[in-house]
């Protein structure tokens, strides 16, 4: 079962199940894509892979050389960059000083003269894939379409550990490239960029709708999603970066029912992940700590799926009713 999806120890016998005698809650889904380095996603990586290639082979066992890396290509997000020349050095400083905080900047100047090792290591690696995303949200204008949440590490990253997730994200871009084939038998390759952002985009927002429909509280925890991802959306556009912004919520057992019931069917839902480091006693008693937004949202809100800071839940829900009402009033006064 899911964490905190078993409502009842009773039996079609007068005797209940017992935990420790006849079962034991063994929780698998903790944090299991960590996305704190290069190659943290590895094993379920080489997992993806197979499980693509065992798709594109078909029922009948036809023989197809395409790969996942082939058909999505590199991610600009998340694979690491190596910044070799100095003309890209100095296009990642004027990144770093249109879009960072000045700490960070002076910092990066300081490291890029005194020690390259550490600048790469302590700057480039933390924000480049920040510094991508918030030009790039910067730069779109009107409708245009966002390009970079693309690329086999971001969909795979996307997925969460999920491998229900995973398959039909899988399926669905393999329609889009059996869309783009037309008459030839070449496969344009990779999947453009903006068709796989497009889709990402998509299977998240369609999945955020359906909670809705969820019992017992889907409209609660749709709220409730939908505000945690308006602020982080506003805590990464609207501030200038750093090496940290909000990925995840802190939730303590005082901070009222709402909030349990919340907690407990988002996490059901696996869209929202207990950090590793949470205790969890049983499904039926109050839980707290660090629940991580699942990365399938990145694209809807324009976040970098990455885990970093974590921010009260009771908070974040102020933020938004505050800026909710703040928006009506200004509403008004413009009638």
């Amino acid at each position: 079962t899911m964490p905190f999806a078993h409502h009842t120890l009773a039996t079609n016998v007068d005797d209940p199940v017992r935990e420790g005698h006849d079962f034991e809650y063994v929780y698998v889904d903790q944090e299991p894509i960590d996305s704190r380095g290069a190659q943290d996603d590895s094993a379920f990586l080489q997992f993806a892979r197979e499980v693509f290639a065992r798709r594109v082979r078909g029922p009948k066992g036809e023989n197809s050389s395409l790969t996942l890396q082939q058909m999505l290509g590199p991610s600009v997000l998340i694979d690491e960059k190596a910044l070799e020349s100095e003309d890209e050095l100095d296009e990642f400083m004027r990144l770093l000083k249109r879009h960072a905080n000045e700490l960070t900047y002076l910092r990066a100047v300081r490291l890029r003269l005194a020690d390259m090792k550490r600048f790469r290591n302590e700057i480039v690696r933390k924000v480049h894939g920040a510094l991508l995303l918030r030009n790039a949200l910067r730069e779109r204008t009107g409708n245009a379409k966002m390009r970079v949440f693309s690329g086999e590490a971001l969909v795979i990253r996307c997925s969460d550990g999920n491998a229900r997730r995973l398959v039909r994200l899988i399926n669905t871009l393999l329609k889009k490239v059996e869309q783009t084939r037309g008459e030839s038998e070449l496969l344009p390759l990779p999947l453009e960029q903006g068709v796989q952002n497009d889709v990402l985009e998509s299977i998240a927002r369609d999945t955020l709708n359906r909670v809705q429909s969820e019992p017992p509280n889907g409209m609660q925890t749709y709220k409730y999603l939908m505000a945690i991802g308006k602020y982080m959306e506003h805590t990464f556009a609207a501030r200038r970066l750093g090496s940290d912004f909000v990925s995840s919520i802190i939730v303590k057992q005082d901070d009222g029912p709402h909030i349990q019931q919340f907690l407990k069917q988002a996490v059901q839902l696996s869209l929202l992940t207990p950090s590793r480091i949470n205790a969890h006693n049983g499904p039926n008693v109050p839980c707290e700590g660090v629940f991580h937004l699942a990365f399938l949202f990145a694209p809807l809100f324009g976040l970098l799926p990455r885990r970093n800071k974590a921010q009260r839940l009771p908070k974040v829900l102020a933020f938004v009713e505050d800026s909710t009402a703040s928006e009506g009033k200004q509403g008004v006064l413009e009638v």
